[in-house]
């Protein structure tokens, strides 16, 4: 007797926001490898990620809390989950189509704190996508912590996390080690000819991300102003937040404003455009001083995926995907000398940026293609079903 196949509920609150390529890739190496529909609450960026055969069901969001009471709750942060819903099963038996076996994915710990009851009263298993700022943003909602406990303690749980730096931030909060593993964000793989034959005139620095304190534009601002000078390059920037003003206004104050173009937020075909005209990529990530830091950057992932060597810091998960002297070349938080000596050394050696770029794109093809994904999400799915 065949058993019935694992129906997995794909449970993103929102489907996806322009920096969150990530979540839509997931979403497709799940549905490749079983029957998958993806839940949200707020669908974003049609065109940017379009369906494509994706089963997705919009659910809108329902507040059973008085606006007043959400409005206290988020001043003094003491919950994480009042203002919206918790599933309930029955969502997740007619999304299913009342599958009698069935699976939930939840894109971060929110997502999965928010599932954890409906999925355990139909004895389904959860697996949670933890990111980085599941363990510092939301942390500070005392709700969100109480709840991280019910989920740890569930044994139909599993956690993934994108870096063994996130893995032991999780596991000192109280996520079982035995049930916590690595899961690397696919990236799409491209071929050859997509980059190394559109390189051409000046030396190109990229760097790619929200412009948010955390990311570090302002030291590679600081950087590159110290190369500019002794170097025909220039500096390429996508991304948009709160720190684009300040960072335009220094560009400006640094005399370096005719070199650094601000491309503010685009979507992810244009990344790749300028991923295959780039020769480095540079990031300068730090820790903020609410505490607050990277994962491991998918951005990063992604340049090297493009033969581009790397320049970046000692920060978090870097380390784990950039060797230093091997695929790039990593320097100290707010070293901005460090900083501009690397990106100096790749200005002037094609040699090391064709090196360097050739690791780290093997690197890349051998854990974090879609196929690579696929593997390990299948391998999950059939570990999971023995919790069920």
């Amino acid at each position: 007797m065949t058993r019935d196949p694992t129906q997995v509920v794909y449970y993103a609150e929102s489907f996806c926001g322009l920096s969150e390529t990530y979540v839509y890739r997931t979403a497709q190496c799940l549905s490749a490898i079983a029957p998958t529909t993806i839940l949200t609450h707020e669908r974003k960026h049609h065109q940017a990620f379009p369906d494509n055969g994706l089963n997705i069901w919009v659910e809108p969001r329902v507040s059973r809390t008085p606006a007043r009471l959400v409005a206290f709750a988020r001043a003094w942060r003491v919950s994480g989950v009042l203002d919206s819903r918790s599933l309930s099963p029955h969502l997740l038996r007619c999304v299913t189509n009342k599958a009698r076996r069935g699976c939930v994915f939840a894109q971060f710990g929110l997502a999965g704190v928010r599932a954890l009851g409906a999925a355990m009263s139909l004895r389904w298993p959860v697996i949670v996508n933890f990111h980085n700022c599941d363990l510092t943003t939301w942390l500070s909602f005392q709700g969100y912590f109480r709840n991280l406990g019910r989920l740890f303690s569930s044994t139909r749980a599993v956690f993934v996390v994108p870096s063994q730096y996130i893995a032991a931030k999780l596991i000192a909060l109280g996520a079982p080690a035995c049930r916590t593993r690595v899961y690397h964000n696919p990236i799409p793989i491209p071929g050859a000819r997509e980059f190394f034959s559109a390189k051409s005139g000046r030396l190109v620095f990229l760097h790619t991300g929200r412009l948010v304190p955390m990311k570090g534009i302002i030291y590679t601002l600081k950087a590159f102003a110290k190369i500019a000078a002794s170097h025909d390059c220039i500096l390429r920037v996508i991304g948009a937040g709160p720190e684009e003003h300040p960072a335009r206004r220094l560009a400006f104050d640094l005399g370096i404003a005719e070199r650094v173009t601000f491309l503010g937020a685009v979507e992810f075909p244009v990344v790749q455009r300028e991923m295959a005209i780039a020769d480095v990529f540079v990031q300068h990530s730090v820790t903020t001083n609410e505490g607050e830091t990277e994962g491991l950057p998918v951005a990063i992932c992604e340049a090297m995926s493009y033969g581009l060597p790397i320049v970046a810091t000692r920060h978090a998960g870097i380390p784990e995907l950039v060797t230093d002297q091997v695929t790039g070349i990593l320097a100290p938080e707010g070293d901005v000398d460090a900083m501009a000596d690397a990106m100096a050394s790749l200005a002037e050696s094609s040699r090391m940026r064709l090196e360097f770029g050739n690791r780290g794109r093997s690197a890349v093809l051998r854990g974090f293609s879609m196929q690579a994904a696929q593997a390990a999400l299948d391998g999950m799915l059939r570990e999971v079903e023995t919790l069920s």
